[in-house]
């Protein structure tokens, strides 16, 4: 199957890029879209690496194997040549969100979501 790999700086969860960027991080991952988290970093003291806060913020909204999955494993397994990546599974309300239908999940629009 063709496709994309979808990656997600790091600010853009704890409010470096505005409210916008936090928005669209949070449909991101809630549709678990992402395969990847990004540090962004551009220098040793401007635009630091801020995966720590990232990790922590995804391992407490979607649990721990997500946070593990988009900034160890899937990172890990591209470096090493890895073309199918996983897609962080739905953890605790947000596996309420995801509704089975005969073809699969079914999309749901943001006025559907908590």
């Amino acid at each position: 199957e063709s496709g994309c790999y979808l990656q997600l700086t790091a600010r853009s969860l704890n409010g470096g890029f505005g409210q916008p960027a936090v928005s669209a991080a949070g449909y991101i991952l809630k549709r678990r879209l992402a395969h990847f988290i990004a540090s962004d970093a551009h220098h040793a003291t401007t635009r630091r690496p801020v995966l720590l806060g990232a990790f922590d913020h995804i391992s407490k909204t979607y649990g721990l194997p997500a946070a593990r999955m988009l900034l160890i494993d899937n990172p890990e397994a591209a470096l090493c040549g890895a073309v199918n990546l996983q897609m962080p599974a739905a953890h605790g309300w947000l596996a309420g969100l995801l509704f089975r239908t005969a073809n699969g999940y079914r999309k749901q629009t943001l006025s559907q979501l908590p």
